[in-house]
């Protein structure tokens, strides 16, 4: 088993063939469906209910074929995710539900191999990392929707500096794409000819996540 093969196989998800109300899932055309989801209320979510639709989103996104739809369930995915972490401010008493079962579902090592998987995918990466968090209030691409939200959902989610998400985001994106053509241009499918590279890119990432346990200390210091 190559290195690419245990890493995406690690990430244990399957998304079933048919939606129940307020999942989120893939049909046999592999066009992501939605629901009922924006009527859920998800205020009344166990912390554990949370935890898993964060993860059966990812997996859906991930399952579904690369060339149906993409950039719109890369789009619909990523902006759902960030109103749902923008809610988190709202809440009076500060438990940040939301952040805090984004990052127990390791939903972002998902999100990132379903990213490389799609040209959509990897634009809203290329495009994402040059975008500064800080400064991403009121900011719109016209072009790739998912870009702003994109950095926005990573930014709650890590302290790693702003330069260096961007920068493995670009590699991320920059690797994924000349796998992609070099896999297209031979005819293959699977992991592609730079498997390994986007591995270890994708673990740097998922070393920069927010561990939960820390997460007292990190709101002390703010």
């Amino acid at each position: 088993m190559d290195l690419w093969t245990s890493f995406t196989e690690g990430l244990i998800c399957s998304a079933p063939g048919r939606a129940e109300t307020g999942e989120v899932t893939v049909n046999d055309a592999g066009e992501l469906f939605d629901e009922e989801a924006e009527d859920l209320d998800e205020d009344a979510l166990k912390p554990e209910e949370l935890t898993q639709r964060f993860l059966t989103e990812a997996c859906a996104l991930k399952d579904a074929r690369p060339d149906v739809k993409a950039a719109e369930r890369v789009d619909t995915l990523v902006c759902r995710w960030a109103r749902r972490l923008a809610k988190d401010a709202l809440d009076d008493k500060g438990r940040e539900l939301n952040a805090k079962a984004l990052l127990r579902s390791r939903a972002l090592d998902v999100l990132f191999v379903a990213l490389t998987r799609s040209e959509a995918g990897r634009l809203a990466m290329r495009v994402a990392s040059s975008i500064d968090p800080d400064q991403s209030e009121g900011v719109t691409c016209s072009h790739v929707r998912a870009a702003v939200p994109l950095r926005t959902v990573l930014a709650r989610c890590s302290d790693a500096p702003s330069g260096l998400v961007g920068q493995l985001l670009s590699l991320l994106a920059e690797i994924a794409e000349s796998s992609a053509t070099e896999s297209n241009a031979a005819g293959k499918r699977g992991a592609g000819p730079f498997a390994d590279e986007m591995q270890w890119v994708m673990l740097l990432l998922s070393a920069l996540w927010t561990d939960v346990s820390e997460w007292p200390v990190r709101r002390s210091q703010e």
